[in-house]
């Protein structure tokens, strides 16, 4: 099985507890299972031997930088989903880019909901 996670996670902090989830679930998932993260731009710690193709980059922490680096990223996620080469994707937040193009069964982690509040 082949399970393919977007970039949504990894591009916006350089340490986090969500991030370091995914980590360990992509390090403890059996052999038989092929994790791969799309992302083209990559800010964080816990991924970066993961990602070995991705640019490792300390995006400026302002609107207009997380913009381009989330765009880039989003291209980049788009061109792999349209591929088709997985069998699952993992949505890593709540942001619902994917759904009009992957065909395939899809799964969200939302871990705070807390914005919704307020």
């Amino acid at each position: 099985m082949k399970v393919l996670y977007d970039h949504q996670a990894f591009y916006v902090d350089r340490v986090g507890g969500v991030t370091r989830y995914f980590n360990e679930i992509i390090r403890h998932m059996p052999d038989d299972v092929e994790m791969r993260i799309v992302a083209k731009t990559n800010m964080n710690i816990y991924v970066d031997d993961l990602l070995p193709n991705a640019w490792h980059i300390d995006c400026p922490q302002n609107r207009i930088g997380k913009k381009i680096v989330k765009t880039i990223n989003q291209i980049h996620s788009l061109k792999e989903i349209y591929k088709g080469n997985f069998d699952i994707f993992h949505a890593t937040n709540n942001e619902i880019y994917y759904l009009n193009h992957c065909r395939k069964p899809v799964v969200t982690t939302i871990h705070d909901m807390i914005y919704e509040k307020y």
